[in-house]
């Protein structure tokens, strides 16, 4: 996606990787990584995440999700170009940015 700049992008990631037996923390790391490499080459784009959002058939890995979506909150609260889009309490769009 380099080669085209977008100025934003939207990214959903953490629940395959939750069923896949990784930990929060090492899915969070991985996100880092990526969010690493778009501030690096794409130093003006906006990265809006989607929250993992709760899965009846995944209902075992609810507080794995949790766990993972208060970690990228978290870390938008202090990113200025990380947006966190939480659709589990989806009315309209709940975009949370301090």
């Amino acid at each position: 996606m380099f080669p085209y700049k977008p100025k934003a992008i939207v990214f959903y990631c953490g629940s395959n990787d939750l069923a896949g037996l990784k930990t929060p923390e090492e899915v969070f790391s991985d996100f880092q990584y990526f969010l690493t490499a778009i501030s690096q080459h794409l130093p003006e784009a906006k990265l809006f995440v989607i929250g993992v959002k709760p899965s009846p058939s995944r209902e075992y890995q609810k507080n794995k999700q949790i766990s993972l979506n208060n970690m990228i909150r978290n870390l938008s609260d202090t990113n200025d170009s990380l947006y966190f889009l939480d659709f589990k309490t989806f009315h309209a769009f709940n975009i949370r940015k301090s």
